[in-house]
């Protein structure tokens, strides 16, 4: 049994029904009048948990749960029902935390609509509480509306992976593993493949290395130059400016210098023709060093007008390329010094293949772009391997990131009509090691471009440490929905608080007096009771509930208004379903041989989610 999950294939036959006028009707009459039934569109809105949505009322009650004895010894039922509550004790604890947040109103199923998922979504957690099993949830409930959906995974969560998998076979769409630790197996991404400008591809490669602040460090803007003018040059000399091969072409000052030297002779096929050599006067037994210096020579002596080089094609590469080749070495290498180790990285083996890989030299591997997969479907699950080498992992996402962001904007510079483009979910698990520049410009615009991004995180501390407190507060804004489950870190807490709010809990205050006097009668005494009844503002729940919330459950602040608590189902694969936990079982085992379960009811989902407004 499967999850239900809005059917995009339903949804668009729908729409095309209705398109043609309606669907062919049922009844006799109509049939042969060749009438049509009035075809109504669903909303697009998939199954989020089961839960309630917060009121005040909840608040009160919280509050009063949360005062109750440590023993709850005030809501004992019935010894009789031990044979049962034993088992739910069991998992309470093994839940761990406080129920009191999550058992003060019947839980029904609560859907979300697809609108409200393209604000981005921040999922918070500590360690082990069910992040990913929320982005399990989440993702296969995208892929099931049409989205098409993007995975960057440190940890590589093989659940996560093949529950993924086994819903692109039952959908007919393609699943993709790119696997940074397993390359004979991996598909290779092409980072390199979709640009339109050569800053534009250095920009993704220098976002690695350029944080998020906007500063401008003149080293990192010299040698983002010094990489633009080298894709330039590999382009110019016929060949493709891949990671690897921009690594080689300036990974040395000999180095720049031979790419220096293919750059003049594709130069001089472009003007000259194939047999320029003999226009140039270059003989195939001249050195190294006679030759650039006798392709320098020609350069100045033919293309240049008053001391002015001329407005041709490749003139201004060729010209950077003297500029950087006639410097100081030494300080060739400060420019370089940020650059060449993240370079390094990404281009020896595994990297080489897996980022630098082309259909000639490698016609028997799978070789994905971001272009192909926004315009293919399916899934593309990036493992990184983060654990082992988490320097190379934290590059990978940066640059995959990166090159998202870049397919994004060439959405807006080539579609006429966004709302026909393919909708595209991006999933990035520990994303403080992703953040840049473009992470950013993708939250704050790729919503138009039909993208939606949830970033999972375990604490803000950690986008604190990887950037900066701005930074963090800038990532936290530009998601309109927040979800989190158990944390304990105090600035999580407080945006959690904030995002929830506060509220006003009734308080009552009982006084009793009593006095008597001795110069009295012992029969004298005087008495009072008294009652005050007032309300306070208060946070909406309690902070310390938040460090307690139990295993799978969470705290969720949608775009559209909605503060939803609630448990989230675990999503396995169909062939792994097993039966319900009955009453019997609980009655006849005991809760440490039995694991307690709850499928959830499809037909009851499914009925329920036609009443969403």
């Amino acid at each position: 049994m499967h999850i239900f999950f809005a059917d995009d294939r339903k949804y668009q036959k729908l729409v095309s029904l209705q398109e043609s006028g309606g669907a062919p009707s049922k009844k006799s009459v109509y049939k042969l009048l060749r009438k049509k039934e009035k075809i109504v569109i669903p909303q697009r809105t998939t199954f989020l948990c089961n839960g309630f949505k917060w009121g005040p009322e909840h608040s009160e009650r919280t509050y009063q749960v949360h005062n109750l004895s440590s023993d709850m010894h005030e809501v004992q039922l019935p010894f009789i029902l031990n044979p049962v509550t034993r088992h739910y004790r069991k998992l309470a604890f093994d839940l761990g935390g406080n129920y009191a947040i999550f058992g003060v109103d019947k839980k029904i199923p609560i859907f979300v609509n697809e609108e409200n998922f393209f604000g981005h979504t921040l999922i918070t957690g500590n360690v082990g509480t069910g992040k990913t099993v929320l982005q399990r949830l989440l993702s296969s409930s995208m892929l099931h509306l049409g989205h098409i959906v993007l995975v960057v995974d440190p940890k590589n969560d093989y659940q996560w992976q093949e529950g993924l998998k086994e819903e692109c076979e039952s959908l007919g769409k393609p699943f993709m593993h790119f696997h940074a630790g397993n390359p004979s197996t991996s598909v290779s991404y092409d980072v390199s493949a979709n640009y339109v400008k050569d800053t534009d591809l250095s920009a993704r490669i220098m976002s690695i290395i350029s944080g998020t602040e906007g500063g401008e460090d003149p080293f990192v803007r010299i040698a983002e130059g010094l990489v633009t003018t080298a894709i330039g040059a590999l382009k110019l000399g016929g060949t493709k400016p891949t990671i690897q091969n921009i690594y080689y072409a300036i990974r040395s000052k000999q180095d720049l210098f031979v790419t220096t030297r293919n750059a003049l002779r594709g130069f001089y096929t472009y003007h000259l023709g194939a047999d320029w050599h003999l226009t140039v006067q270059v003989s195939p037994n001249l050195t190294f060093a006679d030759e650039i210096e006798k392709l320098k020579e020609y350069f100045h002596c033919n293309y240049f007008e008053d001391n002015s080089p001329k407005n041709m094609h490749g003139m201004d590469t060729v010209l950077e390329c003297f500029k950087y080749i006639s410097g100081d070495e030494s300080h060739y290498y400060k420019i370089t010094a940020s650059l060449m180790p993240m370079l390094k990285r990404l281009s020896q083996t595994p990297m080489d293949i897996l980022l630098s890989a082309n259909d000639v030299e490698n016609p028997e591997r799978n070789i994905v772009n971001s272009h192909g997969l926004f315009n293919s479907g399916g899934v593309l699950y990036i493992s990184l391997d983060g654990l082992s080498d988490p320097a190379t992992a934290r590059d990978l996402s940066q640059l995959i990131t990166s090159d998202i962001a870049a397919e994004a904007g060439s959405r807006y510079n080539t579609a006429s009509d966004l709302s026909t483009v393919p909708r595209v979910s991006i999933f990035i698990d520990e994303a403080h090691q992703a953040v840049n520049m473009q992470l950013i410009n993708l939250l704050a615009q790729g919503r138009a471009a039909k993208i939606a991004l949830f970033i999972s995180t375990q604490t803000i501390s950690d986008f604190v440490s990887a950037t900066s407190a701005d930074t963090a507060d800038r990532l936290t804004g530009l998601c309109n929905n927040y979800i989190s489950t158990r944390v304990t870190d105090a600035k999580t807490q407080e945006l959690v608080l904030t995002k929830v709010g506060q509220t006003n809990v009734s308080m009552n205050q009982v006084t009793y007096t009593t006095s008597a006097g001795t110069k009295q009668s012992h029969t004298d005494f005087n008495g009072s009771i008294s009652e005050r009844k007032s309300t306070t503002m208060v946070n909406a729940i309690p902070q310390e509930l938040l460090s307690m919330i139990p295993t799978l459950h969470f705290i969720a602040c949608l775009q559209d208004g909605r503060k939803i608590v609630g448990q989230m189902p675990i999503t396995v694969p169909g062939k792994s379903m097993r039966r319900s936990t009955t009453v019997f079982d609980m009655v006849t085992t005991s809760p440490y041989k039995l694991k307690m379960r709850r499928n959830l009811n499809v037909e009851e989902i499914l009925s329920k989610s036609q009443k969403v407004g």
